[in-house]
Order: structure tokens, then sequence, then C-alpha cells
């Protein structure tokens, strides 16, 4: 017995050796052997199968047998029609558009890297306040000068400007996480650099005007320390490069 192949449309696509279609019949049969089927209003059929086809659902390629039908009575054949229609719409389903497009999206967000999943905790944004003075204590001068005096520090001279370690980047001040290293690139700024932050909790922006610019400040969004400025010239997807400061921020590594 021949079997015909039915071109798959990748993700969903499925073959359907079970429907004969034309323009005023569909029967619904089992290849490959004689069958007795009765169907309410319509009889007994009894169908003998030479051949199968296939129906790839994805397409709706029908490529049909050869069929030998012979009515024991009157069968009302545009009821069955509706019968075999009503079936190639529900299987079709899974193959529209929006189907794979939901399937995609589900896979992208279940897609997390393997250092978010292991960093991820209930340690991130909680408001942080402190003097001036408690500040001066907790933090080297230079970071004092980077976080609470909106320093920066030299093009290259930083410590993570080009490692590529894996971990996750903490604020130097409050231990909030601010990246990952999933989403470090090498910009050639001489700054570490980053498409994206850890997730919402993470940063806050403000506009800055100094030295006759208008950029974007980034900030920790828990203690308020200044971090860095972010650009719309970075790789895709995002299309953005956070420019951080080293002195900002404070490595741990994942194994």
């Amino acid at each position: 017995m021949k079997r015909s192949s039915a071109p798959s449309c990748g993700h969903a696509g499925r073959t359907l050796c079970a429907l004969r279609f034309n323009a005023d019949t569909a029967l619904h049969f089992l290849p490959g052997r004689r069958q007795v089927s009765h169907i309410p209003g319509a009889g007994n059929l009894f169908v003998n199968f030479d051949s199968v086809y296939s129906v790839n659902t994805c397409e709706m390629k029908i490529r049909p047998p050869v069929l030998h039908v012979h009515d024991e009575k009157q069968i009302s054949m545009k009821k069955l029609a509706q019968i075999v229609l009503v079936f190639v719409i529900l299987s079709t389903s899974a193959c529209s558009p929006d189907a794979s497009r939901s399937v995609n999206e589900n896979k992208a967000a279940n897609e997390i890297p393997k250092t978010t999943v292991a960093m991820k905790t209930d340690d991130t944004a909680k408001k942080i306040v402190k003097t001036d003075e408690e500040w001066k204590k907790i933090l080297t001068p230079e970071q004092y000068r980077i976080l609470r005096q909106k320093g920066t520090e030299y093009a290259f001279s930083g410590q993570y400007w080009n490692s590529e370690e894996k971990g996750i980047y903490r604020c130097a001040g409050c231990n909030n996480i601010l990246f990952v290293s999933e989403q470090k690139f090498e910009s050639g700024c001489g700054w570490p650099s980053f498409s994206m932050p850890f997730d919402s909790t993470t940063c806050d922006y403000h506009e800055d005007n100094t030295y006759g610019m208008t950029r974007t400040e980034v900030t920790c969004k828990a203690c308020g320390g200044h971090l860095g400025h972010v650009f719309n010239d970075g790789p895709p997807p995002t299309g953005q490069r956070y420019c951080i400061n080293s002195g900002s921020l404070k490595f741990e590594a994942v194994k």
C-alpha cells in the first residue's frame, strides 16, 4: 500500500490519513482495510481502500486515493462533507500564525539565562537612605566619588570594562542586582557596557544636561547611586548601551 507524504510546516504540521474531500463528498476512514461505517441518517457505508492520501493541515493540500464506495441507502453527502469540514478546521487551528507566535513567545519567556536563574533573589530595589557621612564610611573614595558625586572614571581604567567572567553585577553601594554577564557586550568605549538591566526594578533614569550635552543618567533604584548613562546605539534586540562605571559595580561570580 503506497502512502503519499505531505510537506511539513516545521513547527506544527501533521499528516492526517483519514479523509476524502471534494466538492460534494467527505468521508472519514481508516486506511488499509475494508470498513463499515454507520452514520445516523445515512445508513451503512462499505468502503474499500486501494491507497491512502495525506492532508497537510497547515497548507491544506489534499492528495486523494482511489476509493470505491457502495451505498446501501441514499446518503446525504452534504451532511458528511459538513462533518469532515468541521474536523479539518479544528485540526488546522494549531497551525495558525497566532498559535505559532504564542508558542515562540512562551518559549522565549522560559529561556532565561542560567546566571539570571541562579541569582534571582528578593533583595532587589528596596529603598535605602543614608546620610552623606554614612556613605563615606561604607564606600571607598573612588566609589563615593562615582556613586554619590556623579563622577566618571577614565576610559579603559575600570576593573570590569573588558571582563568576560560569568556572574552578576551588583551596586557597590547597596548590593542591589543591576546587570548580569549575559547582558554585557564589548562596545569599544572603555567602560562596561550592557544591553539591558537585570529587570525593571533595577534602575532609575534622569535627564542630564551637564557638559553641554543632553543624556540619560542611570542610577541605582534602591540607593540612588550614580551608575553611568544609557545610549541608543547598542546592539539588537534592545538597541541600547548602558555605559556604566566599574567603580559603581561589585561583581559576584557564578559557577
